[in-house]
This record gives structure tokens, sequence and C-alpha cells, in this order.
């Protein structure tokens, strides 16, 4: 039609939009947003669950540290009351176990070993001990973990 001004909503192949093409289109546009909302959503929870795993990790490491210090700690109690203390027998101590023993090492050394095991894991501290006139003294020392066999 000559002469006659076409706009978005009028007549003419181009110019006509429908309710049912603007619907179709809001539909689209809900349909993205939610999956790029669940896209956000699922990197969010990943992010989560990696901290979570973290800190399960960290309140181990730390609990096994805590536990072998304990046993250590009445271990040399032990050796500043009595030179021949064989070391603490496995018992509980808090949520985990503990225990110790003790050897004589090299060049006057006395070797202490403590043990912890919590949540399925066992962590260990190596000591050595020099016993002296003022009590026993720890010279050097190393700590390992590991999945718990027992």
């Amino acid at each position: 039609m000559r002469g006659q001004r076409r706009t978005p909503d009028g007549p003419g192949p181009h110019g006509a939009r429908t309710a049912r093409a603007d619907a179709g289109f809001s539909v689209l546009f809900a349909i993205v947003a939610m999956v790029l909302t669940g896209v956000a959503m699922m990197m969010v929870l990943d992010a989560v669950n990696h901290d979570i795993g973290q800190l399960r990790l960290e309140e181990r490491s730390t609990q096994l540290v805590a536990l072998t210090d304990a046993a250590l700690a009445e271990t040399l109690a032990g050796l500043a009351a009595d030179p021949a203390f064989a070391g603490v027998g496995r018992r509980a101590l808090g949520e985990g176990q503990i225990a110790s023993s003790v050897a004589a090492g090299a060049d006057g050394v006395t070797v202490v070993r403590a043990r912890a095991w919590f949540g399925g894991w066992r962590g260990e501290l190596a000591a050595d001990v020099r016993l002296g006139a003022d009590g026993p003294r720890v010279v050097r020392w190393s700590r390992s973990t590991a999945p718990s066999e027992s």
C-alpha cells in the first residue's frame, strides 16, 4: 500500500509482530536466563564443596598434630619421672587414639615414636630425645600422616 507508513506493529510482512512472537521470545529469554543461573549455581556449589573438603583435610591434620603432640608430651613426662619409661599404651583421647614407644638410639639419644589415629588416618611423630639432669629435651623430630591400616 503506497503512501502508508509502516510501524513496527503495523501491516506488512516485515513489520507485523504478534503476541505469539512476543511470547516465544519471552519464553526463549526465560530458558536462557534459567540455564545461565543454573550454571552459575553449579559453579558456586563446586567451589563450596572444594572449600568443605579443604576444611575437613585441615581438621584432620590439626587433630593428628594435636594428638601426636599429646602422646609425645605424655611420654616426655614419663621419661622425666623414670628414664626407663617404655611409652604410652594405645588408648582413646578425645575423638582419636594415641600411643607411643621409647627405644635407645645412637649417641645416647632416646628415640620416641608418638602415634595418633583420627578419622581413618594415622599420624606419627618421631623424636630424638636427650635425657639429662634437667629432664628430657627434644633435639630433632619429624612428622608423617597416612591412611590408617588399623
